[in-house]
């Protein structure tokens, strides 16, 4: 496609969002860019859809984009699919067709690029911070993980994008790919191997990588901790609903209170008007439902 089209020309649509009345659904396209031809007044239209998992129904979902965009623009449109999963690594349907026996009335097709059918050393050279992102999502063997972050951020460095783009396409890849202890080793012996110039570019953005990750331990962390709070304030809300009903709780039911997990929090008011009517089914019925392992608990649905 980059052969003819115009560079200078990319103008990037607002997310579309389409709404089907007859089915009652709503539909979010990703990427809508308006281009035009090399050399040409023409325009057309490039749609891409990104995808995490692999879908029966994505060729269907994929005609309606297309036809809904075609409707709107009332242009050409260039349809194109990101295919991100790792499994399964079969080959995803690139048409959608609609045929009777004795005609074809459809035959739709867009261009699928599955990243899992992709091998990471044929980008460590382009010149394309999008390359250096979606390395770690390409056919990577376990035992080439660090080698993989290494040519991204060697990437990265040639690239200059400067430290903010640099930073979001790290961000990017610290979802995708975290080395354990084994693999940092592996890849400071591998950084090492660098000529000296090339090694002090990278090594910068080593120790911006490295930030990143602890960034997003910091958050998690946060985010953990907010989860324990509000955990924290349900379990004393429990207890003081259950006090109020049932009188004072024996210190081996407070200690197998605690182990009660979220997931019982939410029908909690109709646990305890039923419990409240016989004192004597309390502790029964929460040792009979308590998980020692990993201190979860287990619920019947009915309840």
């Amino acid at each position: 496609m980059r052969k003819y089209i115009d560079p200078t020309e990319l103008e990037f649509q607002p997310q579309e969002l389409f709404t089907d009345l007859v089915l009652d659904q709503t539909y979010l396209a990703d990427v809508v860019v308006k281009t035009r031809y090399l050399d040409q007044q023409s325009y057309f239209i490039i749609h891409v859809e990104h995808q995490t998992d692999s879908e029966a129904d994505f060729p269907h979902r994929k005609y309606r984009y297309f036809a809904l965009l075609h409707l709107k623009y009332d242009r050409p449109v260039y349809p194109i699919v990101l295919l991100s999963h790792s499994s399964p690594r079969r080959d995803e349907p690139n048409e959608y067709v609609i045929a009777f026996p004795d005609l074809e009335v459809l035959r739709f097709r867009f261009q699928v690029l599955q990243l899992s059918h992709l091998h990471w050393q044929d980008y460590v050279d382009v010149p394309n911070p999008v390359a250096c992102a979606l390395m770690c999502l390409m056919n990577v063997q376990w035992h080439e993980r660090p080698l993989v972050v290494l040519a991204s951020l060697r990437l990265l460095a040639r690239l200059k994008l400067g430290e903010a783009k640099s930073r979001l396409v790290m961000g990017f890849m610290h979802v995708y790919i975290k080395l354990n202890r084994r693999e940092r080793e592996e890849y400071k012996a591998e950084l090492a191997k660098l000529a000296p110039q090339e090694q002090e570019e990278a090594m910068e953005l080593t120790n911006m990588w490295i930030e990143e990750g602890i960034e997003k331990g910091i958050e998690k962390g946060r985010e953990e901790g907010r989860i324990e709070g509000r955990r924290e304030e349900a379990l004393n809300l429990m207890r003081r609903q259950l006090v109020r009903k049932v009188g004072l709780l024996p210190q081996e039911l407070e200690e197998r209170l605690a182990l009660l997990t979220g997931s019982s929090w939410k029908r909690w008011p109709k646990i305890c008007s039923i419990l409240s009517q016989s004192r004597t089914w309390l502790p029964g019925w929460i040792h009979t439902r308590r998980c020692w392992k990993h201190n979860t608990c287990a619920w019947n649905d009915a309840m």
